[in-house]
């Protein structure tokens, strides 16, 4: 296995480090918000269960955790010495590649190749749906080193 520190710089490392960082908190609150407008539309809209509101709420939410997921895997990537490594060949993940998309789990090569193949993702890089995905899972996620 080749080490990502060849082609990513250690200031950009760490600059993608503290932008994961700092977009788990965010996406930490966005569910947090979106959960407690769900309960306050639970408990006010109780004749109407499943409204649009709702729907689009649980969509987001769902949205947010898959996104949440992501960050969460970056995180341990960077903590376990392989972020910038593609999950396929092993081989730098480009530091362009990296700055637009700090979640990539794959160099473009390998991305072009999984997509015109028609290959989906393996469902442990995709977030459960939201009817088997528990609050306190969210909760157990930490940040690297916290």
């Amino acid at each position: 296995m080749k080490s990502p520190s060849h082609n990513v710089l250690p200031v950009l490392y760490e600059r993608l480090r503290l932008r994961l960082e700092q977009e788990y908190r965010d996406l930490q609150h966005r569910i947090d918000r979106t959960e407690r407008q769900l309960l306050f539309m639970g408990v006010h809209n109780a004749e109407s269960p499943g409204s649009s509101d709702q729907e689009v709420l649980i969509d987001r939410s769902r949205h947010y955790r898959q996104r949440l997921k992501l960050v969460v895997q970056g995180l341990q990537r960077i903590r376990e010495g392989t972020f910038g490594l593609c999950e396929s060949c092993e081989e730098p993940i480009g530091q362009k590649r990296l700055e637009a998309l700090p979640t990539a789990h794959y160099c473009i090569k390998c991305q072009e190749e999984l997509e015109q193949t028609g290959y989906s993702l393996p469902s442990a890089l995709v977030a459960p749906n939201h009817q088997n995905y528990r609050r306190e899972d969210a909760d157990s996620m930490s940040l690297p080193g916290s």
